[in-house]
């Protein structure tokens, strides 16, 4: 099978939609060891189930934009928080409100080391610590 530009983007959209390798190559009349080469051949990485269409990429990268953290955006479109990442991972962060100093935000992310900021961290730990061992308590 000769591929041109149409061939392979109806190869990438049958893979992008659910098919299986083995199905489209069924359908193209060829293995589906060379529908793999195909994918390959065009930039896109098909081992794993859980990719997500350029779709699903698109609104994750405006959820993004839009200021949704990684957690919501991989609740939203029912993925893993690391396919979430790695589809917006290029989109920088929000930028950090001006009234959020002395909080953990601002120690971890802004790197602040005040007073303030340091014990807005150290209390977030201790809480974090003491559900940890709550947690630990209740499941033994």
């Amino acid at each position: 099978m000769k591929t041109g530009p149409d061939q392979t983007e109806a190869v990438l959209y049958l893979v992008y939609s659910g098919w299986s390798l083995k199905q489209v190559g069924e359908l193209f009349g060829v293995s589906k060891q060379r529908i793999g080469q195909i994918t390959r051949a065009s930039g896109a990485d098909f081992r794993w189930r859980s990719l997500r269409s350029p779709f699903d990429a698109t609104a994750m990268r405006r959820d993004r934009i839009a200021g949704m953290t990684l957690s919501a955006i991989a609740q939203k479109h029912h993925c893993h928080f690391n396919t979430a990442w790695k589809w917006t991972r290029d989109i920088p962060r929000p930028p950090l409100k001006k009234n959020t100093h002395g909080t953990r935000p601002s120690y971890i992310r802004r790197g602040c080391r005040c007073e303030a900021c340091r014990a807005a961290n150290a209390a977030t730990q201790r809480a974090l610590q003491s559900k940890r061992r709550q947690h630990n308590l209740e499941g033994t």
